[in-house]
């Protein structure tokens, strides 16, 4: 039967000891309309689990919501075209698959017009909810600033300097200030540092480790004095040359510490909040899906606060992490509800108590011990 195809291809390659999910997860995709005949394109390997799986595992909590038709329709057409889906339908199955898991009883895809509307309206017991989902694009936050970094850094690393470069930057540097970085770099002397205080700082180190293995990602230098503490989140880049005739060689690193305004991450949620789309009338719910940005869960919760003094109509937001693979586990792996506490409409007590008892992640078996 056609409704099989995907799951008849994949067969042969999968775990002998998956569970029923999996397969439910490869059938939620076949079933979608404008599917049709496609089948991937491989290559397969045996005991692989599909990365289609992803598309499929929230669909098999949303079979009893008929009014997700045009969703799942549009996500369908593009995987029949041999395209990836939207990740903003992603972000809205996902929302809606996550609220389903933590008890909603019911759940309504409202169909877009010309007004103003949310996403979905959500029952929680007797209590009317309304969510808008927003995805937070990684492309004008994280990817422009990780790009110029790493630039930066492979430059630095192509002067060949027999020390450690220790680089921190506010921020995307300008020209001016890049060329200055990379003059700092080439005659900083060990044991010294070059800055220019509150932009920029390039320290030389004599490296103190053994072997020509030794990459350590995500370690912190210690800081300028200058180095923001609030309106960042701060990320590391690293780069060496590892491995050689010469295993005691010790080869340089280059590393980079650099911040991404804070501001950036949040505009998604401010976008929703300024533009408005519930009735007013009931609590409104903000879903983020925040799988493209580093450092959300510790960042949000710090400086969310500050801008929901000023989103009176906005009952709080949510932050979704998934889903994910976490072998031989796939699910959200971390979310968290950040209340508004002067929202007009605040969500009910109950339902606050039964988010703050549940578990922050939600994860499923795809294979069995």
């Amino acid at each position: 039967m056609q409704e099989k195809r995907l799951l008849k291809t994949f067969r042969e390659y999968l775990p002998a000891n998956r569970t029923p999910l999996l397969e439910e997860a490869i059938r939620a995709v076949e079933q979608l309309p404008g599917v049709g005949k496609w089948i991937p394109p491989g290559p397969f390997m045996v005991n692989m689990i599909p990365w289609e799986v992803l598309w499929g595992f929230p669909l098999t909590f949303l079979s009893d919501v008929p009014s997700l038709h045009p969703v799942r329709k549009k996500i369908g057409s593009r995987i029949g075209n041999s395209q990836t889906p939207k990740p903003s339908d992603l972000s809205e199955v996902s929302a809606a698959a996550l609220v389903k898991v933590l008890g909603a009883r019911q759940l309504e895809s409202i169909k877009e017009t010309n007004s103003k509307t949310p996403d979905f309206r959500v029952w929680w017991g007797e209590d009317l909810i309304e969510m808008e989902v927003t995805k937070a694009d990684q492309k004008n936050t994280l990817t422009a600033h990780s790009a110029a970094v790493d630039r930066l850094r492979h430059e630095i690393l192509s002067f060949e300097r027999q020390c450690d470069i220790v680089i921190h930057v506010a921020d995307i540097p300008h020209q001016a200030d890049r060329q200055q970085i990379l003059e700092a770099a080439r005659n900083v002397e060990p044991g010294t540092q070059i800055e220019e205080y509150g932009r920029w700082r390039v320290r030389a180190e004599t490296p103190c480790r053994e072997g020509n293995y030794h990459v350590a990602a995500g370690q912190s230098d210690p800081s300028p004095a200058w180095w923001p503490e609030m309106d960042v989140v701060r990320m590391f880049s690293l780069e060496q040359l590892v491995g050689g005739p010469e295993p005691n060689l010790v080869h340089p690193q280059v590393r980079v510490q650099f911040g991404t305004p804070f501001t950036s991450y949040i505009n998604a949620a401010a976008r929703k909040a300024d533009h408005f789309q519930g009735t007013g009338t009931v609590p409104f719910v903000i879903a983020l899906d925040v799988m493209s940005l580093p450092g959300a869960f510790d960042f949000f919760p710090r400086e969310l606060p500050k801008y929901l003094k000023d989103w009176p109509r906005v009952s709080g937001v949510w932050l979704i992490h998934g889903p994910s693979f976490v072998l031989p586990k796939i699910g959200w792996t971390k979310w968290k509800f950040i209340e508004n506490p002067d929202a007009r409409n605040r969500l009910p007590e109950k339902i606050l108590a039964k988010l703050r008892d549940e578990p922050n992640c939600r994860t499923y078996d795809l294979m069995s011990n």
